[in-house]
């Protein structure tokens, strides 16, 4: 009799295990494909993360691997990919198609949110095809403030999230202005010469950076001074024949 209940014993543990195995088998299969899927457009994503230029072509296959992938998975990352694919389509395509791959960016960016809310660098796509497509909205403010706060820096971002906040009258009401002036502090780190091209652009620029840079004295001297020497320049530049 105790041999018996051995047998069963082992048997039903055996039975136990096998499921086990297939559950965690059936479960892998999906992420696993999904991850080989995305591997053809790796390399073209990773020239886009160092601000490097990409053809048609080189998006087209990061765009198709991406929706490949989701056809085995849902994913947050996959969706944001599909959205940076649209944005940087914008800078290629004729103007009369911005229509169409703002809302492509804005309807994927809205899905990897679903997938994964804090992640703020979805959240600053989102804010930029919002403009694109209805300008000074609650929704640009809401989101370029929650960018804001989820991802503080994004260095190769940081200028276009500055942009983005000037042309928002609602994020200037509601945000708290520290995180504009924050950002503007890492632009002037990350690049000084592209801020200072900025910034002078409008004198309401540079008075904003004027006052994010007041707490610095020396980043404010010599802001002030590069800021000089590029107005000067441009005097002097002598214009085309």
């Amino acid at each position: 009799m105790l041999s018996l209940f051995s047998s069963v014993g082992k048997a039903s543990l055996l039975a136990l295990a096998a499921a086990t195995a297939s559950a965690i088998l059936f479960l892998s299969v999906p992420r696993t494909a999904s991850a080989f899927l995305t591997i053809s457009g790796d390399k073209v994503l990773s020239l886009i993360r160092t601000g490097r230029d990409v053809t048609s072509e080189q998006l087209d296959q990061l765009e198709n691997s991406r929706k490949e992938a989701l056809k085995w998975i849902c994913n947050g990352r996959a969706y944001h990919d599909l959205s940076v694919v649209q944005s940087i389509r914008r800078g290629i395509l004729n103007a009369d198609l911005y229509p169409l791959v703002d809302n492509q960016s804005l309807s994927f960016a809205r899905s990897s949110l679903i997938q994964s809310p804090a992640n703020g660098r979805v959240w600053l796509r989102l804010a930029g095809a919002e403009f694109h497509l209805h300008g000074d909205t609650k929704l640009l403010s809401d989101a370029l403030t929650t960018s804001l706060l989820t991802a503080p820096v994004l260095p190769l971002r940081t200028l276009y999230r500055i942009e983005l906040a000037l042309a928002s009258s609602g994020f200037e009401q509601s945000a708290d202005r520290n995180l504009i002036f924050r950002q503007m502090r890492i632009a002037w780190k990350v690049s000084t010469a592209k801020t200072v091209a900025f910034s002078a652009m409008s004198a309401r620029r540079t008075a904003l950076f004027r006052a994010a840079l007041a707490s610095d004295p020396s980043a404010y001297e010599r802001f002030n001074l590069m800021l000089n020497q590029y107005f000067d320049g441009r005097q002097t530049k002598p214009s085309a024949s």
